[in-house]
């Protein structure tokens, strides 16, 4: 029995050994970096930014997987069913917050399935119309809404969208009566507002500047405290007399849960690096999306306050995708 025991223990010995000397050779093969959202979006464009860099500094390639399907729910409950070895990242956006309140029942829980490793976006939203539609300023719009109630569509991505429920906050912040037309994607929701379909939306900057610029819609305010230097002329609502709203898009980088720390460590320090670079703030710049390298628990806090900021809206809003 002595011998049995001894014999386990030095299997243990062995196992608990080998798993340390595993972590500490990370990566020794290809990383899988999961996108929940479909090729071409800014998700997807901000993964295959970073995947070669973060090839080039971890020495194994990282290969950008895509796996949309409901809301981004599809990719991500792949990432918490992944094993936690760092081999299988996730990159994903804000629906990561707004998820868990817009559906009654999710495959896999944010807080026990997963463990935030850095947030590495900010991208500001803007307020746009259609130039069928007459308010030209932000002001006159909100003027217009309030003596027009319910007689005006604002276009959205999709139900429980970052563009639905930014342009809901913004409905609902200013107590304004107006319908919400869904559609499937920020294309079709863009090009529904610049055929006169919908007359205004609360979006992402990235996705509406190009169809400004051309005059295909009119973007009339930015949401923040600043303005853009690919807009200088567009000014923020807050400079126009309407600070109250805030909202805004972002996307993280989260590892199953479980994860060794040595291995979290090597990746948050690795991506902090490619995140503070001057190349990498400079591409992020000229797509119109602010690089961000938030992590520990400020990123845990931000997180939660984002999750509670959309729920809230949600159930006083009604909202749901089931």
């Amino acid at each position: 029995m002595n011998r049995q025991s001894s014999l386990c223990a030095a299997i243990l010995v062995a196992l608990l050994g080998a798993g340390t000397a595993s972590a500490a050779g990370y990566p020794d093969r290809p990383i899988k970096m999961v996108v929940p959202f479909a090729v071409g979006g800014l998700n997807d464009v901000l993964a295959r930014i970073i995947a070669p860099r973060l090839t080039a500094e971890l020495g194994q390639a990282v290969v950008v997987e895509n796996k949309g399907g409901a809301g981004s729910v599809v990719g991500t409950e792949q990432a918490a069913r992944a094993r936690p070895d760092g081999y299988t990242l996730l990159l994903t956006s804000a629906a990561l917050a707004i998820n868990p309140s817009l559906y009654k029942k999710l495959p896999y829980d944010v807080q026990r399935d997963f463990v935030p490793i850095i947030q590495i976006s900010s991208t500001q939203m803007v307020l746009l119309r259609s130039p069928k539609f007459e308010p030209d300023s932000a002001p006159a719009l909100i003027d217009y809404l309030r003596k027009h109630p319910g007689k005006v569509n604002y276009a959205s991505s999709g139900v429980g969208s970052p563009s639905h429920l930014a342009s809901e906050l913004f409905v609902r912040t200013y107590k304004l009566d107006t319908v919400h037309v869904p559609y499937k994607g920020a294309g079709p929701a863009l090009a529904a507002i610049a055929a006169g379909e919908a007359e205004f939306c609360v979006d992402v900057l990235p996705t509406a500047m190009t169809m400004h610029k051309s005059g295909l819609l009119k973007i009339l305010a930015l949401v923040g405290d600043k303005r853009s230097p690919l807009l200088p002329d567009v000014p923020t609502l807050a400079e126009v007399g309407f600070p109250e709203y805030s909202a805004s898009s972002w996307n993280v980088i989260m590892a199953p849960a479980n994860t060794p720390a040595d291995v979290l460590d090597r990746l948050r320090t690795t991506l902090r690096k490619i995140m503070e670079s001057d190349s990498m703030r400079e591409r992020m710049q000229q797509l119109a999306v602010e690089p961000r390298s938030v992590t520990g628990d400020a990123l845990t806090a931000f997180i939660s306050s984002e999750t509670g900021k959309w729920g809230n809206l949600i159930q006083s809003a009604s909202i749901t995708a089931d």
